[in-house]
């Protein structure tokens, strides 16, 4: 449970749209778990969220070697987030950073879904949702 001293601070841009802005949260107060400290492996990683930031995410945590699961909420989300992670090791390769093989070995790392529960055994979980709190919030309540 975390708590802070501060609900995040409002605001709107130039067309109306509102945003929150938690960077300005100062923690006050975070529960953790008894073995904190102790070497936990991370195997597969969970990307809630397949835009451009999930996955980016997605593509950078398979790169290290782990099996990571990118869901969102339709088919389409999922797809498009997929050919964003085969992009990005279609550019590596061009540049000359990646071998095909590897970008290919990348991408097949990465496994789509859009059921939550996809992510349910992973062993950590990075959010990567749109920045809408009441989402947020429901989809934390739910995973916990």
């Amino acid at each position: 449970m975390l708590t802070t001293s501060k609900s995040p601070r409002e605001s709107r841009d130039r067309v109306g749209r509102q945003s929150l802005h938690f960077a300005d949260l100062r923690v006050v107060s975070c529960r953790l778990p008894h073995n904190v400290g102790a070497h936990v492996s991370i195997e597969r990683i969970g990307v809630i969220g397949a835009g451009v930031m999930g996955s980016e995410i997605a593509q950078v945590a398979a790169s290290s070697g782990r099996g990571v699961v990118m869901v969102d909420i339709d088919d389409a989300a999922v797809m498009r987030g997929m050919a964003h992670v085969r992009a990005i090791g279609e550019r590596r390769v061009a540049r000359g950073r990646l071998t095909a093989d590897e970008a290919a070995t990348i991408s097949g790392r990465v496994a789509v879904a859009v059921d939550i529960d996809a992510i349910g055994d992973c062993d950590l979980i990075i959010e990567a949702g749109p920045e809408v709190l009441d989402l947020k919030l429901s989809l934390w309540r739910a995973l916990d």
